[in-house]
């Protein structure tokens, strides 16, 4: 991009990159619909006692706030935003939701 050979239309994000906060992202250019986030999670089984969802969740929001791990992620392109637990679950139903329905839609089959 900086040499000119790509140019990037629109990012599909929930807010500019800050590796190009020149690029507007789909839903400013009027394609709300086109919002897909990547997103990474760590999961736990069903049943796990919160003490202990607690802690990892602690564990998890302490690492990701520590200069290496936050440079390694920069490196990769990553740009970490931690949700609480009831938020990614709400993020986790939202997708699944959004994936069934385009999946049924375009008449998607496993093989």
């Amino acid at each position: 991009m900086q040499t000119g050979a790509i140019r990037i239309i629109g990012a599909i994000s929930d807010g500019r990159s800050k590796y190009f906060p020149d690029a507007p992202t789909l839903a400013e250019q009027g394609f709300a619909d086109a919002q897909v986030t990547p997103w990474f999670g760590v999961a736990v089984p069903a049943g796990t006692p919160q003490p202990v969802v607690d802690r990892i969740s602690e564990a998890l929001e302490k690492a990701l706030a520590t200069p290496d791990v936050q440079q390694r992620l920069d490196i990769a392109g990553c740009e970490p935003k931690s949700a609480p637990l009831k938020q990614f679950a709400d993020i986790i139903k939202t997708d699944v939701a959004l994936w069934a329905k385009v999946v049924k839609e375009a008449g998607i089959t496993a093989d």
